[in-house]
């Protein structure tokens, strides 16, 4: 389930370009009920050593320009939440609408339109187009100690890795593994450097892609995609993408 929210301000917002870690902590601040975001920003869903939030949001759409290191956006500007977990989105949305005022980072805005997305009926291949970078990697042994390495969506085990991740949360939600299911996120071109993504997340380096993909296998599995995000680090604002029909 997702919603697009759609704000006003008196003013441009202005955040640092490195600006993930704020909206994250937006959508904390704003569910309605504290325990469970508690809950989700100490513990989460547990799956052996991981913990899963099951949410992901977009970047900010809007008019944007970049000024000595911060970004100056134009209101109306709008950001696209998303999670398999219904109540959280219904909590979070009712919190929003109720409220007067809100706040990104320290600055107001006013909530001007929220729109609940339909559902949509999946097929065994849809094409897609990442609202927020898609990140995948490896935590790597070497000599000189561990250190992460991440893929491209052109490295052949970037769709295996995306795979065994969404067969992860499909597991966690309805408690049953997925048996002998496809997925596949197959690039629609050639690579093009432009589409990487270099962020800092509170301190740590990670790097996503944007563009354009085909995603091919499991329909429950691609549904939860659309719902959860895809591939890594999705709460902090990573793997969220839209249907291009």
């Amino acid at each position: 389930m997702r919603v697009r929210l759609e704000f006003d301000a008196e003013k441009d917002l202005v955040l640092p370009v490195q600006y993930n870690s704020i909206l994250q902590g937006f959508i904390y601040h704003n569910i309605r009920d504290e325990n469970y975001s508690q809950f989700l920003h100490d513990e989460g869903y547990k799956y052996g050593k991981r913990k899963l939030k099951f949410f992901t949001f977009s970047r900010i759409e809007g008019r944007v320009r970049v000024v000595s290191g911060k970004i100056y956006i134009k209101p109306p500007f709008s950001l696209i939440i998303s999670s398999p977990i219904e109540q959280f989105i219904h909590d979070l949305a009712e919190n929003i609408f109720r409220k007067d005022r809100l706040y990104i980072g320290n600055q107001g805005v006013v909530l001007r339109k929220l729109d609940v997305y339909s559902p949509i009926e999946f097929g065994s291949r849809v094409k897609i187009k990442m609202l927020s970078p898609a990140v995948m990697y490896s935590t790597i042994d070497s000599p000189e100690g561990k250190y992460t390495h991440y893929y491209s969506p052109w490295d052949n085990v970037f769709s295996y890795l995306a795979r065994r991740n969404i067969e992860m949360k499909y597991e966690i939600i309805t408690g049953f593994r997925p048996e002998k299911a496809e997925f596949r996120i197959i690039p629609t071109g050639p690579k093009d450097d432009r589409y990487q993504k270099v962020l800092n997340f509170k301190g740590t380096v990670i790097k996503g892609w944007m563009g354009t993909y085909y995603l091919e296998g499991d329909s429950e599995l691609i549904k939860l995609a659309y719902d959860a995000g895809i591939c890594s680090k999705n709460s902090e604002g990573f793997g969220c993408f839209e249907v291009i029909k």
